[in-house]
């Protein structure tokens, strides 16, 4: 066996695993969707990782993507999927346009990625800074998950942003900002992504 048939044998057999990351100032309610996706892949035998980013209440882009490198490199034997909500949708952005280590990471979730302009003038701008587009490397499969009323994008997902043709586009009608406040605490819709492997 050729040390490259090795290491694709091996990419083939890796076990899956689910890397889920909060938004801005999520403590990781017990109400929300996460909160009962991570509970429902456990419940399936996966292993999933959902951690606290640091300081949620006041966000710093540095010590975000610091974490996020740690997670990914503890879960780099596993074929990752990463499912992100809010603000961690442009933490994960930012991660990849930094050219940073993504290794194992083959789908992600981009769920209600926020408007650039809509965070212009807060807190958290320097994670969308120079925010335009998105668009996946070609080793991971990218679904962007948007509302169609999203006070967080209100100029709409496809306005907010350059969308790449290779990005799996779902617009969930109605859903606001998609957490518990739009009712999102149990999501099957999300659940029904992360455990179809195709």
């Amino acid at each position: 066996m050729t040390q490259n048939t090795a290491q694709a044998a091996a990419r083939i057999h890796r076990p899956p695993a689910f890397l889920i990351l909060h938004g801005w100032e999520n403590r990781r309610e017990p109400e929300h969707w996460q909160h009962w996706l991570a509970y429902e892949l456990l419940g399936a035998g996966a292993v999933v990782t959902y951690p606290t980013l640091p300081n949620p209440d006041h966000p710093n882009v540095g010590e975000w993507m610091e974490t996020l490198q740690r997670q990914l490199s503890m879960l780099r034997s596993h074929d990752v999927t990463v499912v992100c909500h809010s603000l961690a949708c442009a933490l994960w952005v930012t991660y990849v346009n930094a050219g940073l280590p993504c290794i194992g990471v083959s789908r992600v979730a981009l769920v209600s990625p926020p408007s650039p302009r809509k965070l212009t003038d807060t807190e958290v701008s320097p994670f969308v800074e120079g925010q335009t587009r998105l668009a996946s490397p070609a080793s991971q499969a990218w679904t962007v998950f948007a509302s169609d009323n999203d006070p967080y994008c209100p100029e709409g997902i496809t306005s907010a942003y350059q969308v790449d043709d290779d990005i799996n586009l779902q617009v969930v009608p109605s859903a606001a900002h998609i957490n518990p406040a739009s009712g999102f605490g149990q999501w099957p819709q999300v659940l029904d992504w992360c455990i179809d492997r195709r």
